[in-house]
């Protein structure tokens, strides 16, 4: 084997790990349950994450739990901060607490009450005062002229599920990165014919770049294939639950996309009546930039949501 195969499966076996986290936050995590989802012995599973992704297997987990309970601290402001750290998997709140204070430097509570419009000041240090920078990444890449959005009301829809298969990055959303796994994806596909009429593009940001560190928030480029499709190593395959979502339309230029968010998740989401599911907010395009006659983005972004 050579050693460009050998890094291409040690980094399959990892991203297994990541997807198992993403779907089980809220469940026990034991190691030996990691080192099974990447078929790595427990002996030496803690050394290759490590080593790989640059945090220990108890540490990658602790993150995303806190960064998870951080965002449902802003987004469901009515709901008990004990049933929030049990749903995101700690223990007990008073574990909850402690883990809290010390990752972002301020209790829960105190998060909840000044955690206005990611200005946060937290122990993280690297995580942006807002998504400003990422846009203009995006913007620059895409070559798109500045446009506010056309404002559609929010709609509650029940969306099916999607079963797709994706390229991940979880180094951040610069330009470059998400440049990548779209080549890759669609390097990919096209080749082997699955950009059908009925193929659905899909993007999933797991992470609110104002609580995550910039160069660990983690994007997927997807595409919705058939169920037997088997893609090689270095591509992932995940369903993306039906259920109840919060729908807004989205037409415009990349520069009006924070505005679409702010207004799904600022200004409609608190006086809702709904708190967000345990599965990720996902946009289904109907046109890109490269495809759209004007150069705009069409597309729905989808938050699961369940009632408060």
């Amino acid at each position: 084997m050579s050693t460009e195969t050998s890094l291409t499966e040690y980094k399959h076996r990892i991203q297994r790990v990541i997807d198992h986290v993403n779907a089980h936050l809220a469940e026990d995590l034991p190691l030996e349950a990691l080192a099974d989802a990447a078929c790595f012995s427990s002996f030496h599973f803690h050394r290759i994450f490590t080593e790989m992704t640059g945090e220990t297997p108890v540490g990658f987990v602790n993150r995303l739990r806190l960064e998870r309970s951080a965002n449902m601290l802003l987004m469901a402001p009515s709901l008990p901060i004990t049933e929030i750290a049990l749903s995101c998997g700690f223990s007990s709140s008073a574990t909850f607490s402690r883990s809290f204070k010390k990752f972002f430097g301020v209790s829960a509570t105190e998060w909840r009450d000044k955690s206005k419009n990611c200005n946060t000041e937290s122990k993280i240090g690297k995580a942006p005062a807002s998504g400003r920078s990422y846009i203009e990444d995006v913007e620059s890449s895409l070559h798109t002229t500045i446009e506010r959005s056309t404002s559609v009301a929010i709609t509650i829809q029940q969306q099916p599920a999607y079963h797709v298969a994706y390229a991940a990055n979880l180094e951040g959303y610069e330009k470059k990165k998400i440049d990548a796994v779209w080549q890759k994806l669609c390097g990919w596909a096209g080749p082997h014919g699955l950009f059908t009429p009925e193929a659905k593009l899909i993007d999933v940001s797991f992470d609110n770049p104002c609580i995550t560190a910039k160069d660990k928030c983690r994007y997927y480029a997807c595409l919705t294939v058939p169920e037997e499709i088997r893609p090689p190593a270095g591509f992932g395959v995940m369903d993306l639950p039906a259920g109840l979502h919060a729908v807004k339309h989205f037409e415009g230029y990349v520069e009006g996309l924070p505005d679409a968010y702010r207004e799904l998740y600022g200004e409609w989401l608190p006086g809702s009546g709904y708190q967000p599911a345990n599965s990720p907010c996902y946009a289904v395009y109907s046109s890109t930039p490269d495809t759209h006659p004007e150069g705009k983005f069409v597309m729905d972004i989808c938050l699961p949501i369940i009632p408060l």
